[in-house]
């Protein structure tokens, strides 16, 4: 835990659009999963949509 605490006390917001990109993409990606989960109706029932 320390270090985890450290590497955030320590961390850069980043800034170049060059690196950002990639970490949009994976959100897109996650959305486009999430999207297509088999398993998002069974959840629904369970506990709700939102």
């Amino acid at each position: 835990m320390d270090l985890y605490w450290k590497m955030l006390s320590e961390a850069k917001p980043l800034t170049d659009p060059e690196d950002i990109q990639p970490i949009v993409g994976q959100k897109d990606y996650d959305q486009y999963s999430a999207d297509r989960d088999p398993a998002s109706g069974l959840f629904s029932s369970y506990f709700g949509r939102e």
